[in-house]
C-alpha cells in the first residue's frame, strides 16, 4: 500500500515541477507556509552553528530537497549543503537553480541507504515526511547520515489540527478517536449535518492549481503530543516544536474576509511555541538531536 501511495506522490511533483515553489513567496497567491517553514529552519540551523562553532564548514544534508530553494539559501549562507530527491523533476529544477553547484543533488530515496553516512552536522527533511514511506526506516538513514549530536529538523503535519477545523476531516478524526459504538456513530452522524466543507483554493494562477491539487496527494498526520516516541525509538532526542501554517480562524471561515485572514495568521506566526499551535497550526518543525545509538 505505501508503496503505491508514495508512486503516486512521486508522480504529483514529477507533474508539477516548480510550479508548487509559490508558497515561498511572501507577496504570492499563496499563504507563503514553506518560507515560513524555511525561515524557522534557517534560525535553527544558524543558532546551532554558533554554537558548535562551525563557522568555516557546517555541513547540512536536505533530504527531500524539492527543487533546490533550501539548497540555494544555504549555500548562499556558507553552509557546506547537499541535498537529494526521489523526483527526477525536482532533481532537475533544483540543479538547474544551483548551476554550478549542480552535483551537490542527487537522486536518492530516504528509504534507500543513505548516499553520504556520518557526515553531516545537520539534516533537513522539509516535505517529505508529510507523504507516506516506511518512517522507522527512513530515520534509521538520518540517523547515519547524521554525527553524534547533530541537528535534525523535521516538518509533519499536525494531526490535531482536524479539530479545529470544523469540517469533514474533523468527522473523520472523532471516527479515529472515539470509542466504538451506536452513540459515537449517532453523535458523529449528527455533527456531520453541521460541519462545514473545505474550500477549495482559487484556480487561477498556476502555483494555486498545484497547491490544490496537493489535497488529492497522500498525506500522513502526526499528533505533536505523542510523536516524540517515535523518534526517541529511531536514536533521537526531542528537543522542541514550532508550530507553523497558522489558521487565525477555521479555514471554513477565511472566505469571510481573505486579507483579514491573512493578516491575522501571519501575526500568530510570530510566536511558533504558542501552546494554541497544537490546534490553529496544520504544520509544526520536530527539532530533535542525534544520540549515540539507534
Amino acid at each position: 500500500m505505501i508503496a503505491t501511495e508514495r508512486e503516486q506522490v512521486r508522480a504529483f511533483y514529477d507533474r508539477i515541477g516548480p510550479a508548487f515553489d509559490g508558497s515561498y513567496d511572501w507577496e504570492g497567491a499563496l499563504y507563503p507556509s514553506n518560507r515560513i517553514r524555511l525561515d524557522h529552519a534557517l534560525d535553527l540551523l544558524a543558532a546551532d552553528r554558533r554554537q558548535q562553532r562551525l563557522v568555516a564548514t557546517y555541513r547540512v544534508l536536505d533530504a527531500g530537497c524539492g527543487t533546490g530553494i533550501a539548497m540555494a539559501e544555504l549555500l548562499e549562507r556558507g553552509y557546506d549543503a547537499y541535498g537529494y530527491d526521489f523526483s527526477a523533476s525536482a532533481v532537475s529544477a533544483a540543479r538547474a537553480r544551483l548551476g554550478q553547484d549542480a552535483r551537490r543533488v542527487i537522486d536518492g530515496d530516504l528509504e534507500d541507504s543513505p548516499p553520504w553516512a556520518g557526515s553531516f552536522d545537520a539534516a533537513l527533511v522539509i516535505g517529505a515526511f508529510t507523504h507516506p514511506l516506511n518512517h522507522a526506516l527512513a530515520l534509521r538513514h538520518l540517523h547515519a547520515a547524521l554525527q553524534p549530536g547533530g541537528l535534525l529538523i523535521v516538518e509533519l503535519r499536525n494531526e490535531l489540527f482536524d479539530l479545529y477545523t470544523a469540517n469533514e476531516y474533523t468527522i473523520a478524526s472523532l471516527r479515529r478517536w472515539l470509542p466504538e459504538g451506536p452513540l459515537t456513530d449517532a453523535a458523529l452522524a449528527s455533527l456531520a449535518m453541521h460541519a462545514y466543507r473545505r474550500l477549495t483554493i482559487p484556480d487561477a494562477t498556476e502555483a494555486q492549481r498545484a497547491h490544490e491539487a496537493f489535497f488529492a496527494v497522500p498525506a500522513v498526520w502526526r499528533n505533536p503530543l505523542t510523536v516524540a516516541a517515535e523518534y526517541r525509538a529511531a536514536g533521537f532526542r526531542v528537543d522542541d516544536t514550532l508550530f507553523f501554517h497558522w489558521h487565525a480562524v477555521p479555514p471554513a471561515f477565511e472566505a469571510l474576509d481573505p486579507a483579514g485572514f491573512r493578516r491575522a495568521s501571519l501575526a500568530l506566526e510570530k510566536d511558533p511555541r504558542d501552546w494554541r499551535g497544537h490546534f490553529l497550526a496544520s504544520a509544526f518543525l520536530l527539532v530533535a538531536r542525534r544520540e549515540e545509538a539507534a
